[in-house]
């Protein structure tokens, strides 16, 4: 009597271990110092963007439209119409870039920054013509004893008393 064993072997299509293959892709290795992970951050509160403010457009605005702008901005309002127009482009501008940072500061910081480097600029600009009056001879004497100038006496580099 003969016995007969027939073995199965697996198709081309079949795959008998697929799962073993994924395994060492999809295991993570287990780290023995920590068994728990550690807990995130709470999120930080996103607060809402400011709106930017719209574009003004100055050609038309009076004096006292240009204060009463400033003066809604809480900005000064002394100075010439092209201080206040100045002023007032340059404000929206920063306020605008301000709503486009990933940390806006408030409006009330930003204002003081503001208020703060034109005070500084002002400043500048006052030494800056204290100077220009210095050097240029700006005492109405046409020259003297500033270091910068001729003497009064003195025309083309020939003395007159020569």
């Amino acid at each position: 009597t003969t016995t007969t064993t027939t073995t199965t072997l697996p198709s081309s299509h079949e795959q008998p271990h697929s799962n073993h293959k994924d395994n060492h892709v999809s295991s993570k290795p287990q780290d023995s110092s920590s068994s728990s992970p550690l807990p995130s951050p709470p999120p930080l509160p996103v607060e809402p963007r400011r709106p930017k403010k719209r574009t003004t457009y100055y050609h038309k605005l009076k004096f006292q439209d240009l204060k009463k702008l400033c003066m809604a901005e809480q900005l000064p309002t002394h100075g010439s119409e092209t201080t206040l127009r100045t002023r007032h482009e340059e404000w929206v501008l920063c306020y605008n870039a301000e709503c486009d940072s990933s940390h806006p500061v408030s409006v009330e910081q930003l204002r003081h920054e503001f208020n703060q480097r034109e005070q500084a600029k002002a400043k500048e600009e006052q030494q800056q013509q204290q100077w220009i009056n210095i050097a240029g001879g700006g005492n109405g004497g046409g020259g003297g004893g500033n270091g910068n100038s001729p003497p009064n006496n003195v025309r083309g580099g020939y003395s007159d008393t020569e």
